[in-house]
């Protein structure tokens, strides 16, 4: 349980050292879902995921403790586009315009808009 605490804590420092308009994310891929509960239980709601299957499983499990803000970091397959549509919010890396019409048109079907971050190279 000293673990819980430390998280607390630790949420509440970065708090107190970042600008008041900074949202945080909590980068909580491979971590159980008992820890991610003892962050909401100290006030975090936004939280990123880079594996699918592992991200719904949490996301059942925590299911009781209302809506929460994911986002789904990291390189996303086509495969995968779906059930990202379906679970997460926002999506971050989307690295190619194929992938985007793929992403619109899953979005458009399943009634839903996540925010999405576009990853753009400027030099070649």
């Amino acid at each position: 349980m000293a673990e819980f605490g430390s998280i607390a804590s630790r949420l509440q420092e970065l708090r107190q050292e970042l600008p008041p308009s900074t949202r945080l994310l909590a980068v909580s891929k491979g971590q159980p879902a008992a820890l991610i509960r003892a962050a909401v239980a100290a006030g975090q709601r936004s939280f990123g995921e880079s594996r699918l299957q592992e991200a719904v499983a949490k996301q059942a499990e925590l299911e009781d403790l209302g809506p929460l803000d994911w986002h789904f970091i990291g390189r996303l397959q086509a495969n995968k586009a779906r059930g990202v549509v379906r679970h997460f919010g926002t999506i971050h890396s989307l690295d190619s315009l194929e992938l985007a019409r793929r992403l619109a048109r899953i979005a458009a079907e399943e009634g839903c808009s996540p925010r999405v971050f576009l990853q753009v190279k400027l030099l070649s």
